[in-house]
């Protein structure tokens, strides 16, 4: 089955938006939307969007910067769900969410947006400047359990694990860019579907410096003789198909790279080794984490 949704957009500037702005939120409305249907596919029982592809069918770049989208999804669901499935699809053509009837597609993709700037926030340290955005957040939550029927606390469970590391970076840039065209126009109110982000909101977002805390630096460290312990093998593949965890460093796995002389059955099917590495750590607003390690040489 497939079903296209409209979503509109509205940036209530007073001026002509630039290119690069109206580029910047075109392109994150299009991220935003689709991992918005990621999420959908996982609250909803038995139901899955196989596919989903936006086209933009109308741009005014004038004042108000206005920009109308077409979400198409492409849904399968279980066979023995089909009694349940309608009344789900009822709510994404927004029939049953409350307040102002909007779809659930631009619910759940302001939930994601929201959760993009949220993490800036607390990157930036501004948490105690900025509890407009995390009541914004917590409303669109609670709106989205009541569609679906699952608790506040699976939802933040669903955003926890969908969003870490890079793809957590991926989504507050996406954020950024969303909200680019207000903020660039004196935080202007930003309408998305039938929903309002008023300015004192928007005002609250991080801007485009908070792009510093999230260009990802790396260092490396040389260890000498460590015990490494192998959570996946793959010896047909030296550079990729390992994964190590170093317990000194960090109980984290992190991808493990095999360089000569070391060769792969040299460290087959063992559980355990010890070995030389240089760890390679990711950098990201002062914060470093091992992000993967290079087994220079075998020890024991």
């Amino acid at each position: 089955m497939e079903i296209s949704l409209p979503h509109q957009v509205i940036y209530d500037t007073e001026e002509a938006s630039s290119v690069s702005d109206v580029v910047d939120s075109l392109l994150a409305t299009e991220q935003a939307a689709k991992e918005a249907a990621v999420i959908i596919s996982g609250l909803i029982d038995g139901f899955r969007v196989r596919r989903v592809s936006i086209s933009v069918n109308h741009i005014s770049q004038k004042s108000p910067l206005r920009e109308l989208f077409t979400v198409a999804l492409l849904i399968a669901y279980q066979d023995d769900l089909n009694a349940a499935v309608p009344k789900g699809i009822e709510e994404m053509l927004g029939v049953d969410l409350p307040g102002d009837h909007s779809t659930l597609i631009t619910v759940v993709t302001l939930v994601v947006l929201f959760y993009g700037a949220d993490f800036l926030i607390k990157r930036l340290g501004r948490v105690l400047d900025s509890n407009g955005v995390r009541a914004q957040l917590d409303q669109l939550i609670g709106e989205l359990a009541e569609a679906t029927g699952k608790p506040e606390e699976t939802i933040r469970a669903t955003l926890e694990s969908r969003y870490s590391g890079r793809r957590m970076v991926s989504l507050s840039r996406t954020a950024l860019r969303f909200f680019a065209p207000s903020k660039n126009q004196r935080n202007a109110k930003i309408i998305v579907g039938n929903r309002s982000i008023p300015s004192n909101i928007v005002a609250q977002v991080p801007g485009d410096t908070a792009e510093e805390v999230l260009t990802p630096d790396e260092t490396s460290e040389q260890l000498q003789d460590v015990e490494i312990e192998l959570h996946a093998q793959d010896v047909d593949y030296s550079k990729r198909g390992w994964a190590a965890v170093i317990p000194e460093l960090s109980p984290d796995r992190m991808q493990m790279r095999i360089f000569p002389p070391t060769r792969p059955e040299d460290i087959w099917t063992k559980q355990k080794i010890r070995g030389d590495v240089i760890v390679v750590y990711q950098v990201i607003g002062g914060e470093s984490k091992p992000r993967e390690c290079h087994l220079v040489r075998l020890t024991g």
